[in-house]
């Protein structure tokens, strides 16, 4: 058994070679963005809580350099948010690019790492980060972790099942909930990957860490996070016992 966890929307870089970024430099648009990348934004806390986990489980971590404000990692070709508002307009050469450079060569990064994992220990958990905002127009969304899988695959629901029951007991503040904000057979990159992978070999589980909480940089939050870190350890070493 092994852990994979990936980053989808940390990174804010923009690639080298982008057509369009040259005309829109040109006429006078992101001519502050590009040499500023502070500017463009990103999932840095997904980064942070990823890199402490990889750290803590000894897990490989992947992540997506570019800015999420290009294209959707996430979401199928041809999904009507694959691509930003920033970049649906863009001329057909741009948008070619994105998806070649940035979406399908991410996917295939995440497509070998799972697959090399399977060969030698499988099964893989992939834990794919991001974070959530407290309100989404004006409902407020009521839990500080959300784990999303695919209710009909028995290896994801158990291992949440008792990923929940493990953070009762040892972090017993903190709320989680299954399948919510949203339900995990949504289009994803785990999604994708179960239709890759057999339920035997692969659970995809999207984390969802609420902003309200984790984006504030407090010792308090440190803690939690290493509990998360301790309760996942604790979970995987019993998984390896009854699997062998």
């Amino acid at each position: 058994m092994s852990l994979l966890i990936t980053c989808e929307f940390a990174g804010k870089q923009i690639p080298d070679g982008l057509p369009q970024m040259d005309h829109l430099v040109e006429s006078g648009h992101f001519v502050e963005d590009r040499p500023n990348p502070a500017k463009w934004k990103s999932d840095a806390v997904s980064l942070h809580i990823g890199r402490l986990l990889s750290q803590q489980l000894t897990a490989p971590l992947l992540f997506n350099p570019y800015s999420s404000q290009l294209i959707d990692v996430t979401k199928s070709l041809g999904h009507p948010k694959l691509f930003t508002e920033r970049t649906r307009d863009w001329p057909p050469e741009s948008k070619q690019f994105l998806i070649n450079e940035v979406h399908s060569a991410y996917r295939e990064r995440v497509r070998r790492a799972i697959r090399h994992l399977t060969i030698h220990f499988s099964p893989v958990i992939h834990l794919s980060l991001r974070t959530f905002p407290l309100k989404l127009g004006d409902r407020i969304r009521r839990t500080d972790v959300g784990l999303l899988y695919d209710s009909a695959r028995d290896w994801e629901a158990d291992f949440c099942a008792d990923w929940v029951d493990e953070l009762y007991w040892m972090c017993p503040n903190l709320k989680v909930r299954r399948n919510y904000p949203r339900r995990g057979t949504v289009d994803s990159l785990t999604k994708a990957m179960r239709g890759e992978f057999p339920a035997e070999e692969y659970l995809g589980i999207d984390v969802w860490f609420n902003r309200a909480w984790v984006a504030r940089p407090l010792q308090i939050r440190e803690d939690c996070l290493l509990t998360i870190c301790r309760s996942l350890a604790m979970l995987t070493r019993q998984m390896a016992v009854e699997a062998a």
